[in-house]
């Protein structure tokens, strides 16, 4: 009886055990190469920023290296009440910065990251049209 149990057990891992290399010989095969379609989406990347000068200047580096035609995209920076350089190196590095001030956001006495991303949001649609 237990010579039964051994050999049925035996042959259930060997099938798993010959499952699993057979499933592996697929992976030799080469596959498709896939379809590579041309860029024609156009999208608008919103940064957020508050006294970053230190790490604003290798952002706008990145972003200009994006692997996507460059006049199918646009970097907005919002300054949100910066009191550095981040708008001059921005706006050196030839991208949009807009300043947001306290006049922006009136309900608040500060302006929010929220409040940046809305007033960027409303000037890139302005400016897509």
């Amino acid at each position: 009886m237990t010579d039964a149990i051994f050999i049925a057990l035996q042959v259930l891992l060997a099938a798993v055990g010959v499952y699993q290399f057979v499933f592996s010989l697929f992976g030799l095969i080469k596959r498709k190469k896939k379809e590579h379609h041309a860029p024609n989406k156009s999208f608008a990347v919103l940064v957020a920023a508050h006294n970053e000068e230190q790490v604003v200047g290798a952002l706008m580096e990145n972003l200009k290296q994006l692997n996507y035609p460059k006049h199918l995209y646009e970097v907005f920076v919002i300054c949100d009440n910066c009191t550095d350089r981040t708008a001059e190196i921005v706006r050196a590095h030839g991208m949009n910065a807009a300043c947001v001030r306290i006049r922006i956001c009136e309900a608040r006495a500060t302006p929010s990251n929220g409040c940046s991303r809305n007033f960027g949001r409303c000037r890139a649609s302005s400016m897509r049209s």
